[in-house]
């Protein structure tokens, strides 16, 4: 509806200038960015979409390739996103100052190996330690490719979002805000010793 009221007074600008003033685009919506994209692209997609997006990619080097790009390397971006860092940014066009100030993005990316060390090279960069991580074992035997139980992906995920949904919806209707998650002292002393003895192999 906003992109056709901007279409329409645009159509009213282009017919006779001084009917109107020269309508401002309405800003892109969108809850999946893509991540092909540049520093300032992306920067203004999480400030029109209330500071919030996701990153949703199957192939991992569209994220990688992207990072390499002189105009593309948001990986700041990312690592301050993870603990919601105010970001700025300069519009060199319009002149015009914008600051997100918290900023709330979740990437999704699933990859091979070798698109993965594209990504993250070492763990010595700072997106090792911002990204949680699974490896899949690959099966052994040849996998039916005429199972018809997976034609009922679609809906399995539908219902699964519906459950997700009812979560979100009950903890968003609690009164305390923000919810706060804390360990025991026994979990507490595990995580330090386990954490502890990583930071050794890596170090």
């Amino acid at each position: 509806q906003l992109y056709a009221e901007y279409r329409s007074k645009l159509k009213e600008y282009q017919q006779d200038k001084s009917a109107t003033d020269e309508p401002t685009h309405p800003g892109s919506k969108m809850a999946f960015m893509p991540a092909n994209n540049s520093k300032s692209g992306l920067l203004q997609l999480i400030h029109e979409n209330d500071e919030r997006g996701i990153l949703f990619e199957t192939e991992g080097d569209t994220l990688a390739d992207a990072l390499r790009q002189e105009q593309g390397n948001f990986s700041d971006l990312l690592r301050k996103a993870f603990h919601h860092e105010a970001v700025s940014f300069y519009r060199r066009t319009e002149r015009e100052f914008r600051e997100i100030e918290n900023p709330y993005l979740s990437v999704v990316l699933s990859s091979t190996p070798d698109q993965y060390l594209k990504l993250i090279p070492t763990v010595q960069n700072g997106l090792f330690s911002r990204f949680l991580h699974f490896s899949l074992k690959p099966a052994k035997e040849f996998r039916n490719v005429f199972d018809r139980e997976k034609r009922g992906y679609p809906e399995y995920f539908a219902a699964l979002g519906e459950d997700f949904l009812k979560v979100f919806l009950h903890l968003e209707g609690l009164e305390n805000d923000p919810i706060e998650f804390e360990f025991r002292p026994e979990q507490e002393a595990r995580f330090l010793s386990l954490f502890g003895g990583w930071k050794q192999d890596f170090g």
